[in-house]
């Protein structure tokens, strides 16, 4: 316990020297959540790529600012399954042209770590509504299982098939990552609390690694709009 207070103590004071008008008492929160997540349709990809409901895991981090505002700062991961489409390269009548594929299965990755502002309304009773939006760097990844006429995009060189660990051709890229979320928590030095969100990505197209050599194969771009429910607890540091 005396180890766990000085590291907090440390913690506060390093905030308080990074953050100039935040005193060395400021409120530290921390949270852990999990959670479920679905990827809404939108106006580019809509029609050929869908990843349908998977989980979530949430980490905040809250800094009290005031009473009512906080800066808050999330680490978050996601996976999700589905599918998205993949084109490839071709001759038709000696003319070049792409082929695509949107019916295999594929899997999403995703990690981000975002901040921003989060303000809590004043309202009397235990339970404590809250809404906040942020922004960060994202990591976005997807995996794919092709078969029949999309085994092509396989190349033996670079896959496996005999090794039930091999990982088909997949993408793997950076982002941005905007959220904006609605929520309420209870509990005084320990908590529970419950939000929902709506975090938004927009994933360039990207070369399929591991694919086939001389296809130009790749990932067609894709909007990453998840709608998420969670819920965890929290606790004052």
């Amino acid at each position: 316990m005396l180890v766990q207070t000085k590291i907090c103590r440390r913690f506060t004071i390093l905030v308080a020297l990074a953050l100039p008008g935040v005193s060395a008492a400021a409120d530290i929160e921390l949270g852990l959540g999990a959670g479920v997540g679905i990827d809404l349709p939108d106006a580019v990809s809509k029609e050929h790529t869908s990843f349908g409901p998977g989980p979530g895991l949430v980490v905040p981090l809250k800094i009290g600012l005031t009473d009512y505002a906080s800066l808050r700062i999330t680490g978050r991961a996601d996976v999700a399954f589905g599918t998205d489409r993949v084109s490839w390269a071709v001759q038709v009548d000696g003319a070049p042209a792409r082929l695509y594929s949107d019916g295999h299965w594929a899997m999403l990755a995703g990690a981000a770590l975002t901040a921003g502002p989060e303000i809590v309304f004043p309202v009397e009773g235990a339970i404590r509504p809250y809404l906040g939006v942020e922004a960060g760097p994202t990591w976005v990844a997807t995996y794919h299982s092709f078969s029949g006429t999309t085994q092509l995009l396989l190349d033996p060189s670079e896959n496996d098939l005999t090794d039930p660990n091999n990982i088909d051709p997949f993408t793997a890229q950076l982002g941005l990552l905007t959220d904006a979320h609605v929520g309420i928590s209870t509990g005084d030095a320990v908590g529970l609390w419950s939000e929902v969100g709506y975090s938004v990505a927009w994933v360039q197209a990207a070369s399929l690694n591991k694919s086939a050599a001389g296809l130009d194969a790749r990932r067609e771009a894709f909007g990453w709009n998840a709608l998420r429910l969670g819920l965890g607890v929290r606790f004052s540091l």
